[in-house]
């Protein structure tokens, strides 16, 4: 870590080259989007609700919406499906939700919370819709209008049910989809209500808000950040962090240039030029690799041999929850893919069906994961082949089998080692290479399993040479220095464009 700091140092330095009229093309376009979408919403939520008075960036308007249902007692509601947060150990972690079947669930919610109905908005006539009334004087006048009207709140409005239902009445799967206002709203919840909504606004208002919750992101976190701190020159020095993440993994912030979609989907990585003229990006980019370390740490056999044959794990997942009825793209099933490593359970019945399917046909890895709770709970840390350590003070086995931050446990060996110890070593390898090599081209970032480079013109070949021996000799890289032998194949495919974004494959191996 404290040679991969240097590296970073000199990243940091180096910055990266914007092309602010991509940027304020790309402004102009989202905010058109954000304006459309919003008036698209805002029509369809209207449609739905009658007169009722709602703001799409309110949880709980949104969750009314989307569900047709309240909570009766929010405190009450939180406390029968233990919902929420609390207070353990010093730190705040969210409380565990009660396990329950579908039929009890749905059962609980009846009896705890409302329908919504549509409304018809009239004019109170208490107030004359002024929202305010005047009171009685003890001299037997009356004073001026200054207080509000109890009848409507003080609003001038009275919201008259009409006796339809309001919203569009999708119903939640499990526990997991609850929270302490109502119900989550969260994108992976919208795109598999969206999946199987029958009602074609609700698939179209469920759509077009996931839509409009990554256009929001852009345009606050990237599109803004980037342009608050841009130098004159063109030039961004975000500053990355080692020690922030859970993981360990890389992050970075003024701007935050991590959190961010994997592979060629995200727009704004084509603001991201060369700032050489004739200049290209190249980019170096790990396949499975999680999947990978998972097969390597857990001595899973099974997935060696998946691996070797060169099964497309990713693809085999759209497959299987295609399949089941939950029509997925490659793409889509990354996630899905990943989810069981980390010991994911909970989704719909297809995404269920595949995470078992995956611990039965993968049993290196189950067996693992029973393996790292266990020590967990006895010791309170995990240990990596790295010597990077986990604590998990506050993890404990319940009288029911089941054991506290299970979820985390069997995520951070795997995230962790991948991108906090994997590759930050190949980072720090290919610096060195392309300093060996005397070459102009600069290291200027590393997301996720990515290394980008910004590549000075004459000197494209020689940087995809570096890329690769240094990505792909991490495997001697680990066991020189953790004395730990990687018996898994590692995959890389690199990338040359004008930017970030446009960009074509130029070697795989």
């Amino acid at each position: 870590m404290n040679e991969f700091c240097y590296v970073l140092t000199q990243m940091e330095r180096s910055g990266i080259a914007i092309d602010i009229e991509v940027l304020e093309k790309l402004q102009e376009e989202y905010s058109k989007e954000k304006a459309e979408l919003s008036e698209k919403l805002y029509e369809l939520a209207r449609e739905s609700l009658g007169d009722t008075p709602f703001k799409l960036t309110s949880p709980d308007d949104l969750s009314m919406i989307i569900f047709s249902r309240k909570p009766l007692n929010k405190r009450v509601w939180a406390d029968k499906f233990n919902l929420g947060s609390e207070f353990i150990n010093g730190s705040v972690r969210p409380k565990r939700p009660l396990n329950i079947s579908s039929k009890k669930l749905g059962e609980a919610i009846k009896s705890r919370s409302y329908v919504i109905q549509k409304t018809k908005a009239n004019q109170c006539l208490t107030c004359h819709g002024t929202g305010k009334v005047s009171r009685k004087l003890k001299s037997g006048g009356w004073g001026k209008p200054r207080h509000n009207c109890n009848m409507c709140g003080g609003c001038g409005i009275i919201y008259t049910p009409t006796g339809e239902v309001a919203g569009f009445k999708q119903v939640p799967s499990t526990v997991h989809d609850l929270a302490a206002h109502g119900y989550k709203c969260g994108k992976n919840i919208l795109i598999r209500l969206a999946g199987k909504a029958k009602n074609k606004d609700a698939k179209t208002f469920l759509t077009k808000m996931v839509r409009l919750n990554a256009v929001t992101s852009y345009l606050d976190t990237y599109i803004a950040g980037i342009r608050s701190h841009v130098g004159r020159d063109g030039i961004l020095h975000t500053q990355f962090m080692q020690c922030v993440t859970a993981t360990g993994r890389l992050s970075s912030r003024a701007p935050n240039f991590h959190n961010q979609p994997r592979g060629g989907t995200f727009p704004i990585r084509k603001v991201v030029v060369s700032r050489w003229k004739k200049g290209t990006i190249t980019e170096g980019d790990y396949a499975q690799l999680e999947f990978r370390v998972a097969a390597a740490l857990a001595k899973c056999n099974q997935a060696k041999a998946d691996i070797l044959d060169g099964v497309d794990v990713h693809q085999r997942t759209a497959d299987i929850l295609t399949k089941m009825g939950q029509k997925t793209t490659r793409q889509d099933a990354k996630e899905h893919t990943f989810k069981p490593l980390y010991g994911g359970t909970t989704g719909s019945k297809a995404e269920q069906a595949y995470y078992k399917w995956f611990s039965k046909r993968y049993t290196g890895i189950a067996s693992w994961h029973n393996k790292i709770l266990d020590q967990a709970v006895v010791y309170k840390r995990l240990v990596l082949p790295s010597e990077r350590i986990y604590k998990f003070p506050w993890c404990n086995r319940s009288a029911t089998g089941g054991i506290s931050g299970a979820t985390k446990i069997k995520n951070y060996p795997v995230q962790g080692f991948a991108t906090a110890d994997i590759v930050p070593i190949a980072c720090t390898k290919l610096y060195h290479l392309m300093k060996e090599y005397g070459l102009r081209s600069l290291l200027i970032n590393e997301v996720h399993d990515s290394i980008i480079v910004d590549t000075c013109p004459g000197e494209e070949d020689k940087v995809k040479d570096c890329i690769a021996d240094a990505m792909l000799g991490v495997i001697d890289g680990l066991d020189h220095k953790f004395n730990f032998t990687f018996n898994i194949p590692l995959v890389i495919e690199i990338k040359r464009g004008k930017n970030w974004l446009e960009m074509e494959k130029i070697f795989k191996g």
